[in-house]
């Protein structure tokens, strides 16, 4: 891990998202990227998604193949709805929540 403030987030990813799974990230913008989304041998597929327009991400979570989406630094009352997706995994102490289509 590059910080051990982000271990909380990367455990949660490398728990419960296969390792080749497509992935979308709706992120606050004041994080950067950790290796630790690819998975061990950076099989798992990113896909940057807008939380402020979710019009635009849900073309995009369609057009990839998107299958689970990780959330992180909103709170869960504030992110919209996203079709065909429910709650899959959740941290509420560090605002991390992880979606799924199954």
């Amino acid at each position: 891990y590059q910080t051990r403030r982000f271990l909380p987030i990367c455990t949660m990813v490398e728990d419960y998202v296969p390792a080749d799974a497509v992935m979308g990230l709706m992120i606050n913008s004041s994080y950067y990227q950790e290796y630790c989304f690819f998975g061990e041998k950076f099989e798992r597929v990113l896909v940057p998604l807008e939380y402020e327009d979710m019009e635009f991400s849900q073309g995009k979570i369609v057009g990839n193949g998107v299958e689970y989406i990780l959330s992180y630094q909103y709170d869960l009352d504030d992110i919209p709805p996203i079709e065909g997706f429910q709650l899959f995994r959740e941290d509420e102490k560090h605002l991390i929540y992880i979606f799924s289509n199954e």
